[in-house]
Parts: structure tokens; sequence; C-alpha cells
């Protein structure tokens, strides 16, 4: 830096200048301004979600979220039936294509009507994310019929990111797949996404616009 009255050129930061020994003003070192301004980035980020929250609350009033969250995670559990992948490979010189459901990939259930000898994917192995999701899926419908949506949004987060990690690492936590065989999503893993979000999204409204515990629930019907 400069002094302001001589011009000499000093150190950074210092209080007097060292040519003319004028008293200059004190200069804050910038790593004092890095705290306040992540600090106010975090509350301009907090009080946008609040405000994002409070909107669609006020726009989804009277609706019955909590109904809503119950039959959507009902839906999701029943997409697991439903064919969630396919897999297109050419194989011994001809072209096949296999469906998996999601039941499928968590429990590694083998296809009775396909000749396990003939086919490059007879039965594939237990698949952890989806496991993950389909158990959270269970245990979000019981705290929902318990009446507690706090966790149950909390669990049904944690099944939406393990479905999409089941995707993401789709080839990877296969071996048989190769990079020639063509996966698609089908409908089921989509239905099934869905549904744990708007389970996710209906359950965190029920609990912002009433959150009283269970317990809280069950006294007030008491008395």
């Amino acid at each position: 830096m400069f002094c302001k009255y001589c011009g000499h050129q000093m150190p950074d930061y210092v209080g007097r200048c060292p040519s003319c020994g004028k008293i200059l003003s004190p200069i804050s070192a910038p790593s004092s301004t890095v705290q306040p301004v992540i600090s106010s980035n975090s509350s301009s980020v907090r009080k946008f979600a609040e405000r994002i929250t409070r909107i669609a609350i006020e726009k989804t009033a009277g609706c019955p979220h909590l109904h809503i969250a119950r039959v959507s995670v009902l839906i999701a559990l029943f997409a697991f039936t439903l064919p969630f992948i396919s897999v297109s490979c050419t194989y011994n010189g001809e072209s096949e294509e296999y469906s998996f459901s999601g039941i499928r990939l968590c429990i590694a259930e083998k296809d009775s009507d396909s000749d396990s000898e003939s086919m490059r994917y007879p039965v594939p192995k237990p698949n952890l994310f989806l496991l993950i999701a389909f158990a959270g899926g269970i245990v979000t419908a019981f705290f929902l019929f318990k009446r507690n949506a706090k966790v149950a949004a909390r669990i049904s987060c944690i099944s939406v990111i393990a479905l999409l990690l089941f995707r993401v690492t789709l080839f990877g936590y296969y071996d048989e797949l190769s990079s020639d065989d063509v996966v698609e999503s089908k409908f089921g893993f989509f239905l099934c996404v869905v549904m744990m979000l708007m389970t996710a999204v209906a359950s965190f409204l029920e609990h912002k616009q009433n959150g009283s515990s269970p317990i809280c629930v069950g006294e007030s019907r008491g008395s």
C-alpha cells in the first residue's frame, strides 16, 4: 500500500507511515470480512427456503397432505413389482433383452419362465441401494400411519437418494454389464421416484402445517 500523505510504499495494514510519520486510518484485513459474507449468504438461502415453504403451504391450504403422502408411498411400494430396467445386448450372435422388476433386483428373484443356461443375466445379485429404498418406503409408510410426518419426510428423502444412486451406479454395481449393453429405465423406476418425491413433499408440508407430535395429537383427542 502507499501513504496517502507522502506516497511512500509500505507494507499493508500499517497504522503509521514510516516515512512521514502520519497516522493512517486502520484498514481491516480481508479475512475479517469473509465470515460475515458467508453468514449473510447462509441467511439469505434460509430466508428464501422459508419463503418458498410458506408459499407452498398457503397454496396447498386445505389439501390433505397426510393422505396424499400415504397414498403416494403405497404406490411407490407397488411400483417395485413393475419393470425397473431393461437390458439389451448381443449374446451368442443373437440380440436379447431382459427386463427386471424392482423386487427381482432387490432380492435376486429367479425368473421361473427363463432358461438360466441360455441367459446372460439369469439372476441378478441383490442391489443394496434398492433394498435401502424399499425398506425406506416401508418405514415411511409406518411413520405416516403413526402421524409422524417429520420422520417420514426424512426417510422418504433417503429412499429417493437411494433410487438415484441405484441408477447412477448400475454399470459399476453389476459386473455382467458391459459398455456395449443398452440399459433403459422403465416405467416402474420413474413411477417409484416420482411417488417417493411426492411422499417427501407432502410429508414435509404436513409437518410444517400441522407440526404437532403424535403424543400431542393423542392427548388432544383424549381431552
